[in-house]
């Protein structure tokens, strides 16, 4: 019995496969009779084709070259950019520290004249002059690094800071008896906080120099704006050149009721 039910299920198997056998060699029966052989004008237009897709794949892929190196060109520049617009911070921020200690030492020494105060006020005009000598030596230094625009810029500033110094350098204070203390010690303060004083002159600079930082950056970030922009753009069209050729493929030709020759 066992026999027989092992006998049955293979007959069964065997049945059903030649069931499906006798179904694919109807379909390609079918198949071959209505499906017409491509003419030789079709063969012809085919072989056109192929050749136009592969001479537009090959153009693709050399404008696909050369715009992945220019993409590289233009993202090396914006890193230089950004790498120089770092460094040009990191050299600034010195002379700028010495002039905001600078605009201090003003203030000290102001207060210190109000009070009398000779050997602090004397400290204080000392690290003046020796803020502004470093600010000045600082500005020098960047403008040596600098050409054209930026070059003329920091001359500039370079010069104002100079103008500071030499203010400071010709302060002296008066002896403590001096008769004309009092006009002397307004004459210094005029020096230090009055139109066109120290201090006004060191918050020109350092004004000029926050506003040239703020500006280089939003240039920086502008240039990563459009570099980012760019890919993008190229990324869009590269999926649409592929959806494109996935769409694009010969079709084929079917001819009911033609037949074979």
């Amino acid at each position: 019995m066992v026999f027989d039910a092992v006998a049955g299920t293979v007959q069964e198997f065997i049945d059903y496969a030649l069931t499906i056998v006798s179904l694919m060699i109807i379909y390609y029966v079918v198949k071959f009779f209505v499906v017409a052989p491509p003419s030789d004008e079709e063969k012809r237009r085919q072989e056109q084709e192929r050749e136009e897709k592969g001479a537009r794949l090959r153009g693709w892929l050399g404008e696909k070259h050369t715009k992945m190196k220019e993409d590289q060109i233009a993202r090396e520049e914006v890193l230089k950019k950004q790498r120089e617009q770092q460094h040009r911070e990191d050299r600034i921020r010195y002379p700028k520290s010495s002039l905001v200690e600078a605009v201090g030492n003003c203030e000290d020494l102001s207060r210190y004249l109000d009070r009398k105060d000779f050997s602090s006020a004397e400290s204080q005009l000392r690290r003046l002059q020796k803020n502004l000598h470093l600010a000045t030596h600082y500005l020098r230094a960047i403008r040596k690094k600098e050409k054209g625009k930026l070059y003329e810029m920091f001359d500039k500033l370079y010069g104002y800071g100079g103008v500071a110094l030499s203010k400071a350098d010709k302060i002296k204070l008066p002896a403590s008896n001096d008769p004309e203390i009092e006009d002397k010690f307004n004459s210094i303060k005029t020096e230090l906080s009055g139109n066109k004083g120290i201090k006004e002159i060191c918050g020109l600079i350092i004004k000029a120099l926050d506003d040239f930082v703020e500006h280089a950056k939003a240039e920086v970030a502008k240039d990563v704006v459009e570099e980012r922009t760019q890919q993008e753009a190229q990324r869009q069209t590269e999926r649409q050149v592929q959806r494109r050729g996935r769409s694009g493929g010969p079709q084929a030709v079917v001819r009911p009721g033609s037949s074979r020759r």
